[in-house]
């Protein structure tokens, strides 16, 4: 079974609550070869970055989003 993006946004999303970070960025390059207009990766790698105090990447991530012109969604859940 090939891992759709549910899939890598969920195992992101756990990288980010266990502050797993050479694991989020390989799920994160992942969900953005699937979903390149998705903000959800760059976010919450962004936010693996900032817990782990790493506001140089961080940025890094956010430049990335501004440069693909990928634009935050709200979502009312």
């Amino acid at each position: 079974i090939y891992p759709c993006s549910l899939i890598w946004r969920t195992l992101l999303s756990a990288c980010r609550l266990n502050g797993n970070i050479e694991l989020g960025k390989e799920t994160a390059d992942k969900l953005i070869q699937l979903q390149p207009n998705d903000s959800s990766a760059y976010i919450l790698l962004s936010n693996i970055y900032a817990s782990a105090e790493n506001m140089e990447e961080k940025a890094e991530m956010r430049r990335r989003m501004g440069d693909r012109r990928v634009m935050k969604r709200w979502e009312l859940v």
